[in-house]
């Protein structure tokens, strides 16, 4: 063999294995890595910390509580599931916490009903909830027809409908819930009576930060509510009381329809510009790999803003170009027509119209009127007639007498 043969398989081959070897050192650094991170895995269903509470991912399992059902009721629940416990008592509330759940857009991430029990829900992390259908309301904490509960130190955020919405409420407390980026309302109460709102921040919703309708005797004291469409909204609600709250950054501040009796002491009004970067929205942590899917992914709002617009100028255009060419064309056929379509008629009215004689006519026997002396009885038509026969034979003997 050559020289030169012998060099370039020389050197093939020390390629080869120059890549085997790195091929072996990344899979046994992959394995090491692996093994460490299979140590840290703990279930699915639990996050612990060393010293901290237990906190449990239900994503996929939303909780849904009805205490006049056998099957969803509270002591059911709180008997089957480690994230709720207590008896239902003033001394021993329901308690729900330490919960994170993604609502994946369908219905409410915990919802409550037809409860008379003493309830708690708290430190819970509740996002991503259906949004308003005419069946069915979605918000991160739903609360229909309850008495005697406390929502306390929750965050629900970037939900598809309200953040928190009570219907049929009463006397429930409010406190100290961070609530934004919600698609309609922050805190939505409707029908509802004598509840607190205490401390809470309500930020970034699309329309309002608290919304009332129906609902009087509520009390909503020290609340932070900025940055919304409109701050709070009374639509026909009586007697509340709104107190030292800092309503900051909204298009409308305090907004009232046929609502009465409603108190505001110490409320700091204002509008300023929102901050430059805005707060997280969700507290629970992102991976790596998510956070370069998320960039990797185009801008969707800019897309569904170009093909609005392109479905927008496309209809103008289509009715722009049929009103167009209806003109043209009617146009045309006018142009065609020999005689205008409203000239025989125009005709037709003048031939129509006779103009009234200047002079009354005069009727006299040649139009058809008797004279006094042509009216002639029977009988002497019967005398004429027989005069007339007798001069007719006086004829006829006297030419037959000349004839002889």
């Amino acid at each position: 063999m050559d020289l030169k043969k012998i060099t370039l398989v020389l050197f093939f081959l020390i390629f080869i294995g120059s890549v085997i070897t790195i091929i072996d050192f990344s899979n046994a650094s992959t394995n090491d890595v692996a093994e460490e991170n299979l140590e840290l895995i703990i279930n699915t269903n639990t996050i612990q910390d060393n010293e901290g509470p237990k906190f449990w991912n239900l994503t996929g399992n939303p909780i849904y509580i009805n205490d006049w059902s056998c099957k969803y009721s509270w002591r059911k629940t709180c008997r089957e599931n480690d994230w709720c416990s207590g008896s239902g008592t003033l001394e021993d509330p329901y308690i729900i916490e330490n919960v994170i759940i993604d609502g994946q857009n369908s219905g409410s991430c915990i919802t409550i009903r037809n409860s008379r029990a003493y309830f708690i829900i708290r430190n819970c992390t509740l996002y991503n909830s259906g949004g308003r259908t005419f069946f069915n309301w979605g918000a991160g904490i739903k609360l229909v027809n309850c008495k005697n509960g406390w929502l306390f130190n929750n965050t629900c955020n970037a939900n598809n409908g309200d953040g928190i919405l009570e219907i049929c409420g009463y006397n429930n407390n409010f406190s100290k819930n961070t609530i934004s980026y919600n698609f309609y309302h922050g805190i939505r109460s409707w029908w509802s009576d004598n509840n607190n709102f205490l401390e809470n921040e309500i930020k970034f919703n699309e329309i309002n930060g608290i919304y009332f309708s129906f609902s009087d005797f509520h009390k909503i004291f020290r609340n932070t509510i900025d940055y919304n469409l409109y701050g709070i909204s009374f639509i026909v609600s009586n007697n509340n009381s709104v107190m030292r709250n800092f309503i900051v950054g909204n298009n409308v501040s305090i907004y009232q329809f046929m609502s009465r009796g409603n108190i505001f002491i110490d409320n700091k009004f204002e509008y300023e510009l929102p901050p430059p970067i805005p707060p997280e929205i969700l507290v629970v942590e992102k991976d790596e790999d998510d956070e370069d899917d998320e960039k990797a992914q185009p801008d969707e709002t800019q897309d569904q803003l170009l093909i609005s617009l392109a479905i927008i100028g496309t209809s103008v255009g289509m009715i722009s170009g049929v009103a167009i060419g209806y003109l043209f064309h009617k146009k045309k056929v006018i142009k065609n027509l020999t005689t205008p379509l409203i000239k025989p008629f125009k005709d037709k009215l003048k031939t129509a119209t006779i103009k009234p004689p200047e002079e009354p006519i005069k009727l006299t026997p040649e139009i058809g009127l008797l004279p006094k002396n042509a009216i002639v009885k029977f009988e002497d038509l019967k005398k004429s007639a027989k005069g007339n026969n007798l001069k007719s034979k006086e004829s006829g003997v006297k030419k037959n007498h000349n004839s002889s």
